[in-house]
């Protein structure tokens, strides 16, 4: 059993928790123990551009708390789902690993606290599943292979950007595909998997997210993908805008959810993403009644 801590995020575990589920049923057919991080706060990401640490004290607070919890080896991994969780806690922990005099500051400033020892790594899941699973493993562990479905990757931004914390090469990542080849689907290269969907302009200027996201599943579709995953919530969210100006079907799904269905576990899709999916799979021999 591989034991990793575990911080959900608030967006996953409040407005899309189909998101964590998914990758729970998963981890238990995987045989990985996600032990979350008791007390964990909110990681700042409105304050995520903030290159000044005493804005981010709530993620360092989390730290500490996967820091003191039981039963630690030592050389413990705090994973996260959501691509923005990710990004913040990353950049977060590796200014407190590089920078002696903030992690001083910090320590100074939370007085209630034991000192953070920059003891901890960040991993996003989808480096669990390459490099502490290994790809090759999780093919073998495929249940339902996803034969014949064409899957366009959406690494949007947080993933691999700045490149001081990205999980892949920025300008060319390859990391999803080969997950999505692993289940055994068919990965779609289109040219805006790596652009910006928009982010919080959702919340002013919709019409630059619903333009922006157009153009990506508009992209993916013409490339010949049947639906598009992504991780993070925000893109999800900004994508299906783009989804529903196109007057489209495309599912815009979570990796998690795809991962599920090629293990023969609960993918927890929504009513009308389940109908949307399962017409997809009809044709499949691995999914034919």
């Amino acid at each position: 059993m591989t034991r990793m801590l575990y911080y959900p995020g608030c967006s996953l575990r409040n407005s899309y928790p189909e998101f964590e589920k998914s990758a729970l049923e998963t981890c238990t057919r995987l045989g990985i123990d996600l032990a979350e991080i008791p007390e964990w706060n909110c990681c700042g990401v409105n304050f995520s551009l903030s290159d000044n640490i005493m804005r981010h004290l709530g993620a360092v607070r989390t730290l500490i708390s996967a820091q003191e919890m039981p039963d630690l080896s030592g050389d413990e991994k705090v994973v996260a789902l959501c691509s923005m969780c990710y990004n913040v806690m990353k950049r977060v922990n590796l200014t407190l690993k590089e920078d002696a005099e903030a992690l001083e500051n910090v320590n100074l400033f939370i007085d209630d606290e034991v000192d953070y020892r920059a003891n901890l790594e960040v991993i996003h899941f989808l480096q669990l599943l390459r490099d502490d699973i290994g790809f090759d493993h999780l093919s073998d562990c495929v249940t339902v292979p996803l034969k014949g479905l064409k899957i366009a990757p959406y690494y949007g931004c947080a993933l691999i950007r700045p490149e001081s914390i990205a999980i892949d090469a920025p300008e060319n990542p390859s990391i999803m595909e080969e997950f999505i080849r692993s289940v055994g689907a068919d990965p779609v290269d289109y040219p805006y998997k790596t652009e910006c969907c928009g982010n919080y302009h959702t919340v002013m200027r919709k019409e630059i997210v619903e333009l922006r996201s157009k153009v990506i599943v508009d992209s993916a579709k013409l490339a010949g993908a049947d639906l598009v995953v992504s991780t993070c919530p925000l893109c999800t969210y900004n994508l299906r805008l783009g989804v529903r100006a196109l007057e489209e079907k495309t599912p815009i799904l979570f990796f998690s959810q795809i991962l599920a269905l090629s293990l023969g576990v609960n993918p927890h899709l929504s009513p009308e993403r389940e109908k949307n999916v399962r017409e997809l799979l009809e044709g499949m021999k691995s999914y034919a009644k």
